[in-house]
C-alpha cells in the first residue's frame, strides 16, 4: 500500500490565546474576523493613550511654599524700586517751581510792556550776588526815572548757588520778551554745579518735610527778594545776626556745591545765547558782581580762581563787560555774610541805573534841563557816580557793541 493510502493522524487544535494581562488597554478589534490587520484610516488606539499623573498632596503643598517664598523676595525688591522711582521723579521735579514761577514773572512783564508807551524793559540773570547788590523792580524803576527813563520794566531772576543751565528753560521766553538789555552774571560762565549738591539739598528737603513738617518746595518769592543782609534793623553793614550766616559757612557751602574754573564750558553756552541775542537785535552785557574781600580771599582758598583772570578770560569776547566799582568794595559795605549791605546796594543801584541809561542812549532829563545840550557821557556818568557815592565811572571798559537794529551806545563804563 502506497503511503498516501495510509490514514492520517488528527492534527492537534492550537492553543487557545492567553487572556490579556491585566491593566493592560482593551483593543477595540477584538473578536473581529481580520484581527492583527489595522483599519485603513483609523488611528492605534494604543498609539494614542497616555497616562495622567496624579499630583500628591505633598507636592501642591510645596508648590505653595515656593510661591509665597518667592514673594516674599520680590516684595522687598518691588517696594525698593519704587521707593526709587518715587525719590528719582521727586528729585527731578525739585527744581521745576523755580522755572515755572519765573515763566510766569516774564509773561507779567511782557503783559506790562505791551501796554507801556516807549518802554524800556530790562532782565538781568544771576546769582544770589546780583540780587543782595540790587534794588527790587518798583526802586530801579525810580532810580531809571532820574537817568531819564519813563518806564523801565527790571526784571531781575536770580538763583543761590545759580550755574548757566539753570536757566536754560526761560532763555526762548527771554528772547522772545524783546528785551532792550540783558544782563548776565559774568560768575555764571564758570560754574559748574555738582551733581551730589543737588541731591543732598533734596534730601534735606524730603527729611525737613518728612520729620518737621517744613515745606518740601523752596518758596520762590523768598528767593527772589529776600535779603541776606536786610535793609534797616540790627542787620546793617557789617552786623551779623545768629541767624546770619557768616562769611566761612559762605565759603564752605559755595566751594562744597560749585566748581568754578576759568575754563568751564558755561562760558561757550552763554556766549551761544548772547550770540543768539544778537541776532535777534538784543544788546547784551557782562555783570561783574564782587563780594567783600574777607569772603573773596576765602573763596580762593577753597580753590576759586582770581577775579580778575574770569575778567581777562570775558575780555577777550565781543561782549561788554560792566566792571563793579572799586569804591564801593569797602568792608563797610557789606554785611558780616559777605554780600552788600543796604548803602552798598543802594550805591551799586544808581550806578546800574545809570550805565543802563548810558548804554541805551537815554540822557537824564534834569541834564538836558539844565544844559539846553546834550551832555557827554563821560561827564554824565561821572556825576551820577558821584551822586551815588560810586565814582568809578571811567574805570570801567568801553567796549559796547553795536548791535542790528539799536541804536548806538554813548558809552560804556
Amino acid at each position: 500500500m502506497q503511503e498516501s493510502d495510509q490514514p492520517q493522524p488528527p492534527r492537534p487544535n492550537p492553543p487557545p490565546a492567553e487572556p490579556a494581562a491585566q491593566g493592560a488597554p482593551l483593543r477595540a478589534d477584538i473578536g473581529r474576523p481580520d484581527i492583527g490587520l489595522p483599519e485603513i484610516g483609523r488611528p492605534d488606539i494604543e498609539a494614542t493613550t497616555t497616562t495622567v499623573p496624579v499630583a500628591s498632596p505633598r507636592a501642591g503643598r510645596r508648590g505653595r511654599r515656593l510661591g509665597i517664598l518667592a514673594l516674599a523676595c520680590a516684595l522687598p525688591v518691588l517696594l525698593t524700586a519704587g521707593a526709587l522711582g518715587a525719590a528719582w521723579t521727586g528729585y527731578r521735579l525739585y527744581d521745576q517751581p523755580f522755572a515755572w514761577y519765573n515763566l510766569n514773572r516774564i509773561a507779567a512783564v511782557a503783559d506790562r510792556s505791551s501796554r507801556t508807551i516807549e518802554g524800556i524793559t530790562v532782565v538781568a540773570l544771576g546769582d544770589g550776588a546780583l540780587r543782595d547788590a540790587t534794588l527790587d523792580e518798583r526802586a530801579m524803576a525810580e532810580l531809571g526815572r532820574r537817568e531819564g527813563i519813563g518806564n523801565l520794566h527790571f526784571l531781575r531772576i536770580v538763583k543761590d548757588d545759580a550755574e548757566f543751565d539753570d536757566f536754560t528753560p526761560m532763555l526762548d521766553r527771554i528772547l522772545a520778551l524783546k528785551p532792550d538789555l540783558v544782563l548776565l552774571d559774568l560768575d555764571l560762565g564758570f560754574r559748574e554745579r555738582h551733581a551730589t549738591a543737588d541731591a543732598w539739598r533734596y534730601m534735606d528737603a524730603v527729611t525737613g518735610f518728612a520729620l518737621e513738617g517744613q515745606e518740601y518746595f523752596q518758596d520762590q518769592m523768598a528767593v527772589q527778594y529776600r535779603r541776606a543782609c536786610p535793609d534797616g534793623g540790627a542787620a546793617q553793614n557789617g552786623a551779623t545776626p545768629a541767624t546770619m550766616a557768616t562769611p566761612g559757612a559762605v565759603a564752605e557751602r559755595m566751594s562744597g556745591a560749585l566748581d568754578v574754573r576759568a575754563d568751564s564750558t558755561s562760558f561757550a553756552r552763554l556766549q551761544g545765547f548772547a550770540e543768539r541775542a544778537g541776532q535777534a537785535g538784543i544788546r547784551v552785557a557782562l555783570v561783574q558782581l564782587r563780594r567783600s574781600p574777607d569772603l573773596e580771599e576765602r573763596l580762593r582758598r577753597a580753590g576759586a580762581p582770581d577775579p580778575a583772570l574770569l575778567e581777562k578770560t570775558a575780555a577777550g569776547t565781543a561782549l561788554p563787560l560792566w566792571r563793579f566799582p572799586e569804591e564801593i568794595r569797602r568792608d563797610a559795605d557789606y554785611c558780616g555774610n559777605g554780600g552788600l549791605g543796604p548803602k552798598g546796594r543802594e550805591a551799586y543801584s544808581a550806578w546800574m541805573a545809570g550805565t543802563i541809561a548810558e548804554t541805551l542812549g537815554i540822557t537824564p532829563a534834569d541834564e538836558v534841563a539844565l544844559s539846553g545840550t546834550v551832555i557827554p557821557a563821560s561827564a554824565a556818568g561821572e556825576a551820577r557816580a558821584d551822586s551815588a557815592g560810586a565814582t568809578a565811572a571811567a574805570d570801567v571798559t568801553k567796549a559796547a557793541t553795536v548791535l542790528p537794529g539799536r541804536k548806538p551806545a554813548i558809552g560804556q563804563r
